[in-house]
């Protein structure tokens, strides 16, 4: 009988830090969440990390196979540095992920082989598990966070680019908008289209209002409209450039209560190309489960490690109920 082996997956948001463990049968385990400003708050960041995961092997007593991490950000072609992570700050507005080498750095502080991906890659892994999508030719993954990120698998592989850089949907510039954005540029799109967007929404129109019920309270007034509707302009785009089986909408926007998704896809209708794609658009929303950037990390790893994956997908069905 094989040994069960284990991956820790982390799943580094602009808001929050998850770490925990999947088996190869597909079990999760131990998994912890703490803010991701801690990693912002070190000389550095490398340090911090592999600190804060030797205290959480400590804790499990777990000796992972390797660790995968996901990025909210760019990363290099060869999934070994990052390249950019706009959301991620110290408090002197520095941003302390971007051009690190954080793969070999970790590998030789742990010990352990460190794989790397954007953290919407692995969100996505996830979502075409849950939802039977692996079949699928093209999947387009949309997750409005803090930021606004995107992910594509186009027959089985997911969409890097020449430098890594493929698809940084956020960063679409709106026409004439000029809003400065975390990457430095003017008018991307994630100003608009974001949390860190709707947060100033809140704190400028709607102060007494706790932002987690902002659409309950406020949901039909223009300004909230308006956010929706540039929400989905980046998926429309998307949907117009690459004619998608199916596109998996997700994020802790889209799943804030009362968000009005029948409206942003209303709006992403409205704005894709007719007869089609618009015709035949297939949109599902993500299962929004909490570890979901920690078992996708783990997913990925196991494919790339060429681990038993069927056997850990078989597993993960079964702890979710989807047999």
């Amino acid at each position: 009988m094989e040994e069960e082996r284990w991956i820790v997956g982390i799943d580094i948001g602009g808001t929050n830090f998850r770490i925990g463990c999947v088996s190869t049968s597909g079990r999760v385990a131990n998994v912890k969440i703490t803010p991701s400003s801690f990693l912002t708050r070190g000389e550095c960041v490398q340090k911090t990390l592999a600190g804060y995961i030797t205290k959480y092997r400590k804790e499990t007593g777990v000796t992972p196979a390797c660790i995968s991490v996901g990025i909210p950000g760019s990363v290099s072609k060869g999934r070994r540095s990052i390249i950019s992570v706009p959301n991620l700050q110290d408090a002197k507005g520095t941003h302390l992920l971007d051009g690190l080498n954080l793969a070999d750095d970790l590998e030789k502080l742990m010990g352990t082989r460190v794989i790397l991906n954007k953290d919407v890659d692995n969100l996505l892994a996830f979502d075409i598990l849950m939802n039977g999508l692996v079949d699928e030719e093209i999947v387009v993954g949309c997750y409005i966070g803090t930021g606004f990120g995107g992910a594509i698998r186009i027959m089985g592989r997911y969409l890097s680019g020449k430098n890594g850089a493929a698809n940084e949907i956020g960063h679409i510039p709106f026409y004439k908008k000029d809003l400065i954005c975390g990457c430095g540029k003017r008018g991307c799109a994630e100003c608009y289209a974001s949390g860190t967007a709707l947060k100033r929404i809140q704190e400028k129109y709607y102060p007494e209002t706790f932002i987690g019920d902002i659409f309950v309270e406020h949901g039909t007034q223009q300004r909230l409209i308006e956010f929706v509707e540039a929400c989905a302009l980046p998926i429309a785009t998307e949907i117009n450039i690459f004619d998608p089986d199916c596109v998996v909408i997700g994020g802790g926007v889209v799943d804030m209560p009362g968000f009005p998704k029948d409206m942003l896809k209303q709006f992403i209708w409205d704005n894709t190309r007719k007869p089609l794609p618009a015709g035949n658009l297939k949109l599902i929303f993500s299962n929004q489960d909490k570890d979901m950037g920690v078992i996708g990390a783990a997913l990925l790893a196991a494919e790339g490690l060429k681990l038993d994956r069927e056997k850990m997908t078989r597993g993960l069905l079964e702890h979710f109920g989807k047999h």
